[in-house]
């Protein structure tokens, strides 16, 4: 279909300040706050104001300005003072709007020294609800020279708060046991009384997350899933989501009894949360030994994403614990179903692919009678 363009030979001198608001509003948020244009007209200040007044999440990790954020993870030191500079102008003109905050942790750090430092009870983010914060690999440093009466006035009443931690082989100066305990009582004092705890692990060590024997443990703990789960466990928080991802996941359609296959290790601890999402193939399970004060009564909903399950029976027995469990669902890999499909020489039959399958769960409704198994569908 063609479309004719009509010219009308109508002079405007000027625009209507709603079709300005829309122009301005397709500029990312920090360039629209380090522009400058404010000083064009005091009706062009207002204008701005009015777009920065409608802004309400800010995303260093994916967001439109991520480009600007990643530079503050570099160290340099010619250029980290007008990098700050620009930061704290950027705060300042968004803070008292935001309500969704993605940081990694050196831009996170930087924020802390922009706390105010009056007493009279003011927060740098008033209207704050959702924090979301990436440490570890690629991220930068964490800061250590914050106090607990500083941190109070970053923002509070938060509903919800996310933490993910990527961890690689090189992430032991970037992120430790000592330091993620560090952050997590910083952020606790943002929290509200009903707030919402996620945690989500993810991992790109050449070793993997499989059974850690205690030696290995001890000099491997800054890399290893079970050390930051504990960590939080001893520090008294729920959570409601944990997520444990392998960021060098191998395609699901590979035979998984291959030399080199990356496992996770099932510690029970994994089962102290409500919410479990695994983007992990799994290996050996830690046993159970069912007792009353072995029950996992967080936990409720527990999702496989196309993750290969070495001893399905044992997992389930794992499960077993749970009594709350209502929902087990196994998430096949994309394009599953036409695949199976296609398939005549009888591939998917292969015991390594059961986990994808009905029968491959065929104890679920004997050891989990209350759980309801769910297949569904991974998008590509």
């Amino acid at each position: 279909m063609r479309y004719t363009l009509i010219r009308e030979r109508v002079t405007c001198d000027n625009l209507p300040n709603e079709i300005i608001e829309q122009i301005v509003g397709f500029i990312s948020p920090v360039e629209l706050c380090t522009c400058g244009w404010e000083v064009v007209s005091s009706g062009f200040a207002a204008i701005i104001r009015t777009v920065l007044s409608r802004i309400r999440r800010l995303d260093s990790i994916d967001g439109t300005d991520r480009e600007f954020f990643q530079q503050i993870t570099i160290d340099d030191p010619i250029k980290d003072t007008q990098r700050t500079n620009k930061l704290h102008l950027v705060v300042n003109k968004l803070s008292p709007y935001l309500t969704n905050l993605t940081l990694n942790a050196a831009v996170f750090s930087k924020m802390l020294e922009f706390v105010p430092s009056t007493s009279d009870g003011s927060l740098l983010f008033p209207h704050l609800r959702r924090f979301h914060i990436f440490v570890g690999n690629l991220c930068g440093s964490l800061t250590s020279r914050i106090s607990s009466g500083q941190a109070m006035r970053f923002t509070s009443e938060l509903k919800s708060i996310e933490v993910t931690v990527n961890l690689s082989s090189e992430s032991e100066t970037l992120i430790n046991c000592c330091n993620f305990k560090v952050l997590m009582k910083l952020l606790s004092y943002f929290m509200g009384t009903s707030g919402r705890w996620s945690l989500c692990l993810k991992d790109a060590t050449r070793r993997a997350q499989g059974w850690y024997s205690p030696v290995e443990l001890s000099e491997l703990r800054n890399t290893a899933f079970i050390s930051y789960v504990r960590a939080v466990i001893d520090m008294g928080i729920s959570l409601q989501l944990l997520e444990l991802i392998d960021d060098l996941k191998m395609s699901p359609y590979m035979i998984v009894m291959q030399k080199q296959r990356r496992f996770l290790y099932m510690y029970n601890e994994f089962k102290r949360c409500e919410h479990l999402v695994i983007r992990y193939d799994i290996g050996i399970v830690a046993p159970s030994f069912h007792s009353a004060q072995s029950a996992y009564e967080e936990l409720k909903r527990v999702e496989l994403v196309a993750s290969h399950v070495l001893c399905k029976n044992d997992l389930v027995l794992y499960l077993s614990n749970a009594p709350n469990l209502v929902l087990l669902q196994i998430l096949q890999p994309p394009h599953w179903v036409e695949r199976v499909k296609r398939c005549t020489y009888g591939c998917f039959r292969n015991e390594d692919y059961g986990c994808f399958m009905d029968w491959g769960w065929a104890s679920v409704p004997i050891r989990l009678p209350r759980t309801c198994l769910r297949f569904d569908c991974c998008s590509a």
